[in-house]
């Protein structure tokens, strides 16, 4: 359990960047939800980032530079 709410907390760091955050739904599911109130429920992480490009109409791109700078900056401050 602890865990997945480790899990929740960095996959947020990544999800920012697109304007969505991800919450843990009775430790079974996620719930994901977007800057303009979309919401969607997801079972798994690779659900997350599926949903996360519709939500957003952005590539959930992991090598996007802006995103990796944004972290860096981030674990910099932490």
């Amino acid at each position: 359990m602890i865990e997945r709410h480790h899990r929740v907390r960095l996959v947020n760091r990544v999800l920012a960047h697109y304007g969505c955050k991800l919450s843990d739904w009775s430790n079974n599911s996620y719930i994901l939800k977007g800057q303009r109130g979309q919401t969607s429920i997801v079972e798994s992480l690779p659900q997350v980032w599926a949903r996360a490009e519709e939500i957003s109409k952005k590539t959930a791109d992991p090598l996007d530079q802006s995103l990796l700078e944004k972290i860096f900056e981030s674990a910099l401050k932490s």
